[in-house]
């Protein structure tokens, strides 16, 4: 079989494509449509709760969100409900990135601050500062910040106080330090003073017997 070879061009046609291909090269073909220019628009913030399903919130959206939320704590568990719902929203949505930009705003030691000032009152919100705290922690450093803000001695006096009583705060509770007491010093106060061994069998006979609400 013969391979195609494609024809020479004669010099003729080789000097009008050479004099048509500058016109050519500034063509835009029909099919593409022309662009106008592209203007930034304002910037706006907008809370994640307002925002489509799915959608991620922005950083400076989450930094407004954190310092909030860190406001309001400062003045206590009541001014902080709104706060820790969208927070908590913010976070399930945002993964590691959101938690790493809401850290760095405080947001660890606002909510162990809220967990230390917390009374009979404000039990309701416990289950969700601690998932504020639960979503934030996913390594050493963040787990260092609640170690260092007491958050651990805060978590086991709340057990102690709501857990035979309140199964929502019992499983907020552990499950968010079963995640992070791995992080504390084996000769630290926690071991030595606070951790009971004890509460983990009350735990248990508190599971067995839970009977949920009709």
């Amino acid at each position: 079989m013969a391979l195609y070879k494609p024809s020479k061009k004669t010099p003729a046609e080789e000097e009008a494509e050479e004099k048509h291909a500058p016109q050519a090269a500034g063509q835009v073909p029909r099919r593409v449509p022309q662009r106008g220019t592209w203007e930034p628009e304002e910037a706006t913030v907008t809370l994640l709760s307002q925002r489509p399903e799915g959608s991620h919130a922005a950083g400076d959206d989450l930094l407004i969100l954190t310092n909030s939320f860190v406001k309001a704590s400062s003045s206590g568990a009541a001014s902080s409900a709104g706060a820790i719902q969208e927070l908590c929203l913010a976070l399930r949505h945002g993964g590691h990135d959101a938690a790493e930009v809401a850290c760095s705003a405080g947001a660890v030691e606002a909510s162990v601050s809220l967990l230390k000032s917390s009374s009979s009152s404000s039990s309701a919100l416990l289950p969700e500062t601690m998932e504020v705290l639960w979503l934030l922690i996913d390594d050493y450093d963040s787990c260092q910040r609640l170690i260092r803000s007491g958050g651990h001695n805060s978590l086991l006096r709340l057990v102690r106080e709501h857990g035979p009583k309140d199964a929502l705060v019992s499983t907020a509770a552990f499950r968010l330090m079963a995640e992070t007491l791995y992080s504390e010093a084996n000769g630290s106060e926690l071991w030595m003073e606070s951790f009971d061994p004890q509460l983990l069998i009350e735990a248990l006979e508190w599971a067995v017997n839970y009977e949920p609400p009709p």
